[in-house]
């Protein structure tokens, strides 16, 4: 099982990357857009479908 990243708390369960107790396993993570105002306007682009 891959090590969770820490201080990352993922709910996204659909994502291959989510891991039990909300952790994400990916090796690093992309948030998007830019130039984002508020958390609403942003995207884990690391996001990948189970």
């Amino acid at each position: 099982m891959d090590k969770p990243l820490e201080g990352v708390k993922c709910i996204v369960s659909s994502c291959v990357y989510n891991m039990d107790g909300n952790k994400c396993t990916a090796k690093s993570i992309l948030v998007e857009p830019k130039h984002a105002h508020t958390s609403d306007d942003t995207d884990c682009s690391t996001f990948k479908p189970k």
